[in-house]
């Protein structure tokens, strides 16, 4: 099993050590690993190799918590990106400092792939939401700005499904742009969208849940995701509100998804 090598840039709150906010205070959805570098962490198919950041106590901080040595902590991450060639970067700095490094990693071979996920989904995010790259419109138009080979997409075909769009042919059209998918359902509350309509929060008449749970039918995503030459990761995203309130559901939820998906994805 191949292991990539990661790297952070930008290495306090949401790098490293958020979940430092959340220890004692646990909730359903604050669960430590919580930090980029917590997750890297506990995956056996990561090293969290290399990190950088412009504060040399922050570096230090987090090289002890994490285990990364002194030779492998960057002030400049361009030479952190030159010399260790990660496999794998988070940029986790403050959102108006996080372009030039996204680009600088996307020129040194590290592929960039955005969520389309819009974002929109409670009341202090609508009905803007954070997120552009929702629909294929868009894609387009990301593609053309930006054609380099290493922008993409992490593509969640849940989103689509409460946007009520199609699902499946994304997969046709921008296969070459599909860096990695997230295996998440969605269930449609059909009773609650005739109640509050389609511009309603989507919250309303939609829940996140488990592979197998919702509306897709997996076996037919499976198909068309083997069909367009995909052979990245495949991840499951718990936000299924029924297994969140202890570890063990936690658990269950992805021993859940791994029965549902395993022999649909054997030969993805």
């Amino acid at each position: 099993m191949k292991t990539y090598r990661a790297a952070v840039i930008g290495c306090s709150r949401i790098g490293g050590f958020i979940a430092n906010e959340v220890v004692g205070h646990e909730g359903p959805t604050m669960q430590p690993p919580s930090s980029h570098g917590g997750g890297y962490e506990v995956s056996d198919r990561t090293d969290l190799w290399a990190c950088s950041d412009l504060r040399e106590d922050v570096l230090e901080e987090f090289g002890k918590r994490y285990d990364v040595p002194k030779e492998r902590q960057y002030l400049d991450y361009r030479e952190m990106i030159e010399k260790e060639k990660p496999d794998i970067v988070s940029v986790t700095t403050p959102s108006f400092a996080r372009a030039e490094p996204i680009i600088f990693a996307a020129e040194h071979g590290v592929r960039i792939g955005v969520e389309n996920c819009p974002m929109l989904f409670t009341a202090d995010e609508w009905p803007g939401g954070k997120n552009l790259a929702i629909s294929p419109a868009i894609w387009r138009r990301m593609f053309e700005a930006i054609p380099d080979a290493n922008f993409g997409l992490n593509y969640d075909p849940s989103h689509l499904v409460w946007q009520h769009m199609d699902w499946l042919a994304p997969l046709t059209e921008f296969a070459k742009r599909i860096f990695h998918v997230h295996a998440k359902d969605v269930a449609i509350d059909q009773a609650a969208l005739d109640n509050v309509g389609i511009l309603a929060h989507p919250l309303e008449y939609h829940a996140p849940k488990l592979p197998g749970r919702g509306d897709i039918d997996w076996a037919t995503f499976c198909d068309a995701l083997r069909a367009s030459g995909y052979d990245g990761p495949v991840c499951v995203e718990v936000e299924d509100r029924e297994f969140e309130d202890t570890l063990e559901a936690r658990k269950e939820s992805l021993r859940l998804s791994h029965q549902h998906l395993a022999a649909l994805l054997k030969q993805v």
